[in-house]
């Protein structure tokens, strides 16, 4: 058989909703108190939040492939096997470069941001995008404007004055001075926008690097196609100020568009850079031949040819023109000859449309710069050892070598040319030998001067040609709507924020209930008994005055009705046949106030008319002394080991109650659980009996020591004390196993210190759920201290979880 002090503790959980649903309405302030500040401090939130917006827009790519929609290759485009999907995503990685973007913030100076400081509370900052007071002028060097942060916190003293502080500086300055901070220097001027309504407001200057304001933006921006099947890029950006999104958008919007035109223009930007080069050489040349034409005039006086050169003048005129035409063709391929010499590596394009009468060499430039074109294109997402890279170079450098080969071979058939027309010429000029010299070489010089006039002239032409196509070159996107923004913050979400506010309010209370319900293993009511199949006779109200005397005859308080309860009931479980009862009072250990129910019950059950003993047998550490202030020495151990007393010598009759006496447990024994297996103790109860109706018996803590077990045998009922919201639910194991094994003839609990905030108190032990007896004020215990409309309430809700 196994002892008692050692049992294993059954655990054994049975589901009560109506339980558990008032175990939480119970602590309805504390969920109230809760709620209130989880509310409150999202109403604090939302005031002193910035809200978010975010603004959108759409871009339309254009499809660049020509001809598709009349090809055979339009069949694989309506299948999606062929379209737009890779120019969408080739777009969405430029809008997403960083490149793109620094040139975003530096257009619009996003490395500089004002903030206006709030006056009541300090804390909440908004930006000021518009109407900003004062300029912040860095006048450090650029390494340190894009390796270093600034912030500064200046406020407006007057017109002429501010107090800055921030970057080890603090002090009050005036407007124009050269400040010197820890990172850099400054200067703070006033704008336009000053006025005096800014006085006395303070303004937070942040500078932030261009790496760190471009990281920013790009970490915030969302750019994405609308729909795989459509060439429609969205692009959206969140942030305080809506008007400051909208110009992010709209300026990467521009960039990427001059960007692309840039690109496009490479072609022709070269070839306006070659020409713009060749006319500075051009005019020169025209300038000094021309002051060379004046000076030759000025000296012979040289007015107008005679009409008999006439007719040789205008031959010589044809072969003149021919002469400069081949000249031209003759410096175009000089020129091209030593561009192309230039050329270290395949990375250049080269000028076109100058005028070349050879068709080949058009086509030769034309197709060397749509391949160069087409190979920057493929080195943006590729390396150079890219097979179609690499492929593209050899066709560049084959291209390369035959284009200077038709230029050497133009230039040998041109200088053939020209020696043939200047045969010509030189027949023509034998007879204008009777053409005095000065007229012959004031001819040479206008010769000259005719041709460096058409080669400028021809020049000038082909320029604006070209700049008519950088005019008219255009992006191959198309802005469908431009940034917005539905002025309707993204953030906070008031409605979330509330809801989610409340949920956090009932959560937390419920959190804190749940788990210290949870870890909580105490006895609490005669509820806690219904596992372990232990029969529950009563619960006693917490008792927390120094008076130990509590049920008085004339006393209607809740515990003085208790105790007249646990009467009542202890009746029905005794044999009523029996005139004397013995009733022995135990606990599991000790401070559960076992002494202190003694007593009382003691009192009321004389209170009945029935006369009563009280025998303290607690052996161990007697208390009935001291609650009931007697004098007397001898007591219960006296009479056991000396024979010679009697009853009568022991007994001690209490003050104002003819029906009351006490037996206190005397001298302390070194051995009292064998003392208390003498035969003089049966001797005592026997005596007992026959003097007295009730003999309550105040025992040792029976999960301490054997001393209750070894009185048992003379009793007719155990009362077994469980003190709430102390004993371990566990321990109830050691009364149920008492009786499982028999060790006692009946036994019953009784429920100590039961808390008048958590259960009411009535008939039947309805453990809360019912309706609260007392009499006066005392029924306040049940329903709280409250109005009678709350008090109502609780009525009604506690009636309505009884029917659930």
């Amino acid at each position: 058989m196994k002892n008692h002090d050692t049992f294993e503790f059954e655990q054994e959980e049975k589901i009560n909703v109506r339980e558990i649903l008032f175990n939480y309405l119970r602590h309805w302030k504390l969920f109230l108190f809760f709620v209130t500040i989880s509310l409150s401090l999202a109403l604090v939130y939302l005031r002193f939040s910035t809200p978010i917006y975010e603004s959108k827009a759409t871009i339309l790519v254009n499809d660049e492939e020509n001809g598709m929609a009349n090809t055979e290759l339009s069949l694989f485009n309506d299948m999606g096997l062929l379209g737009g999907a890779a120019n969408v995503k080739n777009e969405i990685e430029v809008l997403n470069s960083r490149k793109l973007m620094e040139d975003v913030v530096k257009t619009l100076g996003l490395q500089k941001a004002f903030y206006l400081v709030g006056d009541k509370s300090g804390l909440q900052r908004g930006e000021i995008m518009e109407k900003i007071p004062v300029d912040v002028q860095l006048l450090s060097a650029d390494s340190l404007l894009y390796e270093s942060t600034l912030k500064l916190e200046i406020e407006f003293l007057d017109s002429e004055h501010f107090a800055i502080d921030g970057d080890g500086l603090k002090s009050n300055k005036k407007f124009g001075e050269v400040l010197y901070t820890k990172s850099s220097k400054l200067r703070i001027m006033k704008t336009a926008d000053f006025s005096s309504k800014w006085l006395g407001k303070k303004v937070v200057f942040n500078f932030i690097t261009l790496e760190n304001s471009v990281n920013t933006l790009l970490n915030g921006m969302t750019i994405e196609s609308v729909d795989k099947d459509a060439n429609v890029i969205s692009i959206g950006i969140t942030g305080p100020n809506y008007k400051k999104n909208n110009a992010i958008i709209d300026e990467l919007i521009r960039q990427h568009q001059i960007d692309a035109i840039q690109d496009k223009n490479q072609v022709a930007q070269n070839t306006s850079l070659f020409i713009n080069e060749r006319m500075k050489l051009i005019t020169a040349e025209l300038s000094s031949v021309e002051n060379e034409s004046e000076q030759y005039k000025n000296k012979y006086k040289l007015v107008d040819i005679g009409a008999n050169t006439s007719q040789f003048m205008q031959k010589e005129e044809v072969a003149d023109a021919a002469i400069s035409d081949a000249n031209i063709q003759l410096s175009l391929s000089s020129f091209m000859i030593e561009f192309m010499k230039k050329l270290t590596g395949n990375t250049e394009l080269l000028p076109s449309n100058l005028g070349f009468a050879d068709r080949s060499i058009v086509e030769m430039t034309h197709q060397y710069n749509e391949l160069m074109l087409k190979k920057n294109r493929l080195l943006e997402n590729s390396s150079k050892k890219n097979p179609a890279i690499e492929r593209i170079d050899g066709q560049l450098a084959g291209l390369k070598t035959s284009l200077v080969t038709s230029l050497k071979n133009n230039k040998e058939a041109i200088n053939l040319e020209l020696k043939t027309l200047e045969r010509k010429q030189n027949g023509y000029e034998s007879k204008l030998a009777e053409i005095p010299k000065y007229e012959r070489e004031f001819r040479d010089i206008q010769r000259q001067q005719q041709i460096k006039e058409t080669s400028y002239l021809y020049l000038m032409e082909k320029r604006e040609e070209n700049e008519i196509r950088l005019a008219a070159t255009i992006d191959n996107t198309k802005v469908i709507d431009y940034a917005y923004c539905n002025r309707s913050p993204i953030s906070p979400n008031k409605k979330n924020i509330y809801l989610m506010s409340f949920l956090f309010g009932l959560l937390v209370p419920f959190s804190i209930i749940y788990i210290r319900k949870l870890l909580d293993n105490k006895v609490h009511s005669l509820k806690d008994l219904e596992k372990f199949d232990l029969q529950g006779i009563g619960e006693i109200p917490l008792h927390q005055g120094e008076q130990k005397i509590v049920a008085t005859e004339d006393s209607r308080s809740l515990i003085s009705e208790s105790f007249r309860l646990l009467r009542t009931n202890i009746n029905f479980l005794l044999d009523q046949n029996t005139t004397s009862k013995v009733i022995a009072i135990t606990s599991t250990i000790a401070g559960e106030g076992k002494t202190f129910t003694s007593i009382n019950l003691a009192y009321t059950l004389s209170h009945s008319g029935k006369k009563t003993v009280l025998v303290g047998l607690d052996l161990r550490a007697p208390k009935l002394k001291k609650y009931l202030n007697l004098e007397s020495e001898l007591g219960a151990t006296n009479y056991i080991v000396e024979n010679n007393l009697t009853v009568k010598d022991i007994l001690i009759p209490v003050e104002d109650n003819a029906l009351l006496y006490c037996i206190l447990s005397g001298s302390i024994p070194p051995n009292p659980a064998e003392l208390l297996l003498r035969n003089r103790l049966s001797v005592l109860i026997k005596e007992l009996r026959e003097q007295f109706d009730y003999i309550i018996i105040d025992t040792a803590p029976i999960g301490i020591v054997s001393d209750t077990l070894n009185i048992s045998i003379h009793c007719d009922l155990i009362l077994y004390i469980a003190r709430a919201e102390k004993l371990d639910k566990r321990w109830l194991q050691l009364p149920k196993k008492l009786l499982i094994e028999k060790k006692v003839p009946k036994l019953a609990v009784i429920v100590n210190g039961i808390k008048n905030d958590n259960k009411g108190y009535g008939y039947g032990y309805d453990y809360g759920y019912g309706y609260g007896y007392g009499y006066g004020e005392e029924n306040a215990a049940y329903y709280g201290e409250a109005s009678p409309k709350i008090r109502g309430w609780r009525k009604i809700i506690y009636r309505w979880i009884k029917k659930k």
